[in-house]
């Protein structure tokens, strides 16, 4: 039976299965093209570990790797082999996996991060490099606590986190959250500096 005989509400439910299994394969395409650094145009280094990549890649999903690598920042001398300073070489693989995969799943099994702190740590690195930051802000949201409200505040300003910021809120309307945060050592460090 043809596609064209199913009623359009089927047909469209076919044809989003379809999307999404595309789109699922590009994503483990790009995966293994930045393992297996095929094709790679640019390299960087990470405190002494190089990490082959892909310009187009990058400057497609990063304006700061487009203005790097194609726009006013471009540095010829930077273009083949580029050092990225102040940053640990795993969370840069987490930065290239996301950027070439959409996803955080397959790199936070290979380094071992959990999911939280991976996502703390590339949230920084995300924002340095002008990478969207759905998946960093859905997985800190997901994880407000007591203990750690505070610091998801303060990741929230300082990385221009709306999502983050309203999970953040919406946590502390409840009241015994408020009070039991407003007692954490984390919140009595932001009332010190922050006053």
């Amino acid at each position: 039976m043809g596609h064209q005989l199913l009623p359009p509400m089927v047909q469209l439910v076919f044809f989003i299965l379809r999307r999404a299994t595309e789109r699922r394969q590009v994503q483990i395409d790009f995966g293994e093209l930045l393992v297996s650094g095929e094709g790679a145009d640019v390299t960087f280094e990470v405190k002494g570990k190089l990490f082959p990549a892909h310009k187009c890649i990058l400057a497609t999903r990063s304006p700061y790797f487009r203005a790097e690598f194609f726009g006013p920042m471009r540095q010829p001398e930077m273009e083949e082999h580029t050092k990225v300073k102040d940053m640990e070489p795993a969370v840069f693989m987490a930065l290239l996996h996301y950027i070439h995969t959409d996803s955080l799943s397959k790199i936070e099994q290979d380094l071992q991060f959990t999911r939280t702190t991976l996502a703390d740590k590339l949230l920084a690195v995300a924002d340095q490099f002008l990478v969207e930051k759905i998946i960093c802000e859905d997985i800190l949201c997901d994880k407000i606590s007591i203990e750690n409200a505070a610091i998801r505040l303060v990741l929230a300003e300082i990385h221009n986190c709306g999502r983050l910021r309203n999970a953040w809120l919406e946590f502390l309307a409840d009241t015994d959250n408020m009070s039991l945060v407003m007692l954490t050592e984390g919140f009595r460090q932001i009332n010190l500096n922050c006053p």
